[in-house]
C-alpha cells in the first residue's frame, strides 16, 4: 500500500470504526491493511508499538481475539477437537471389525451349492446382432446359439482378434 503511510490507516481505521466507511469500503480496506501487516517488507514502516496497535485494531473491527484470550480459545477448542476426533476413530475401527466378523460368519453360513454368481450384463449391442450375444475373444474356438437360433463358431482372424462365423 504505497499510497498511504501510518497516519492514513490510522484514519481510515478510525473512519471504519466510526461507521464512516462500511460495505465493500470496509471490507477491501481491513484486507489491504491486514496483508500490509502480514507482509515482512513492512511497507507501513511501523515500529513494534505501531505494529501491535494497528493488528489488535484490526482484530478488534474483525471480531478477532488476539493474544493471550485467543490461546487460550485456541486451546480449548484444540483439545474439543482432538476428542472428536479420538471418537470418530473409535467408532471406524469398530466399523471395520465388525464388518470383517460378518464376512467371516457369512462365509461359513454359506454352502458351495447356495452360491450365486454375479454375472454382469452385457450391452445392448450384443443382443441387437444376428450372432451369439457375448464377444468371441472370451470363447475362442468354441459354438455358440446365436440370437438368430443358428450356430456360430468363434474363429480368429489374420490379427488373431476372433469373430463369430455361421457355422456349416
Amino acid at each position: 500500500m504505497p499510497f498511504l503511510d501510518k497516519k492514513g490507516v490510522r484514519k481510515v481505521l478510525h473512519d471504519i470504526e466510526i461507521g464512516k466507511c462500511t460495505g465493500q469500503c470496509r471490507s477491501v480496506w481491513t484486507r489491504n491493511i491486514g496483508y500490509a501487516l502480514k507482509t515482512k517488507t513492512n511497507p507501513l514502516n511501523l515500529t513494534k508499538k505501531e505494529y501491535t496497535e494497528f493488528r489488535e485494531k484490526l482484530a478488534f473491527l474483525h471480531g478477532k481475539r488476539i493474544g493471550k484470550e485467543a490461546t487460550v480459545v485456541n486451546k480449548k477448542k484444540s483439545k474439543i477437537a482432538s476428542k472428536k476426533k479420538s471418537k470418530i476413530a473409535s467408532k471406524k475401527k469398530s466399523k471395520i471389525a465388525s464388518k470383517k466378523k460378518s464376512k467371516i460368519a457369512s462365509k461359513k453360513r454359506a454352502s458351495k451349492s447356495s452360491r450365486q454368481y454375479s454375472v454382469k450384463p452385457l450391452p445392448a449391442k450384443y443382443y441387437s446382432r444376428p450372432s451369439p450375444p457375448f464377444p468371441a475373444n472370451d470363447y475362442q474356438g468354441k459354438t455358440k446359439r446365436g440370437n438368430d437360433k443358428r450356430q456360430y463358431v468363434s474363429v480368429p482372424n489374420k490379427n488373431d482378434v476372433y469373430r463369430w462365423i455361421l457355422k456349416h
